[in-house]
């Protein structure tokens, strides 16, 4: 057992980069009210290209720097359009080289993942039960794919020869339909 953790810390320690990333809740955004036998599945990410540091800046040390941005997905899971975010209180503003480079290596791995569709279940009351499990499953369930909105905040930083894009973990994470209103699920935390 010892050994196995050792491995394990030692394959940790030798890890150069790593990406992990969130949704951010934006102030103003539309979202959609559940109805009490309505479950939202958020889009799951199915390829998730890492974003990679800009050439120019690939050695040397570099303060965090957070990069957020927002991808918008229609009803099939498709990407229609991806741009940074500037106006989140920590998020970087992109007024010199160095930030823009990390937005447009931001905004050039969104352009690329690849998602699930959104989808809204709507369930017979009957089916309470297999809708709490999160089964969106059967023929009496009803399933529209929706479009999303999704912010993410990427931090970039290097020390000690060591790269590290990570998200902001305490940020709150959220996301949004295009259709009106909000009421977050007690269930899964989704809205």
């Amino acid at each position: 057992m010892a050994l196995a953790a050792s491995a394990l810390l030692a394959a940790c320690a030798s890890r150069v980069a790593r990406v992990d990333h969130h949704v951010i809740l934006q102030p103003g955004t539309v979202q959609h009210e559940l109805e009490a036998l309505e479950l939202f599945v958020m889009p799951m990410e199915l390829d998730a290209p890492t974003p990679e540091f800009p050439a120019e800046y690939a050695s040397g040390d570099l303060a965090p720097l957070v990069v957020c941005a927002e991808v918008w997905l229609d009803d099939g899971g498709d990407t229609r359009r991806v741009a940074t975010l500037r106006q989140e209180p920590d998020c970087t503003a992109g007024d010199d080289a160095r930030a823009l480079a990390f937005e447009q290596a931001v905004v050039g791995a969104l352009q690329h993942w690849m998602w699930t569709p959104a989808r809204i279940c709507r369930f017979p009351a009957h089916l309470r039960e297999q809708m709490d499990r999160g089964d969106c499953t059967g023929r009496e369930v009803a399933i529209d794919n929706v479009p999303v909105r999704l912010a993410y905040a990427f931090t970039f930083q290097r020390s000690n020869g060591r790269a590290s894009v990570q998200a902001r973990s305490n940020l709150p994470a959220a996301t949004s339909s295009t259709t009106p209103s909000t009421r977050r699920n007690p269930r899964t935390g989704s809205q």
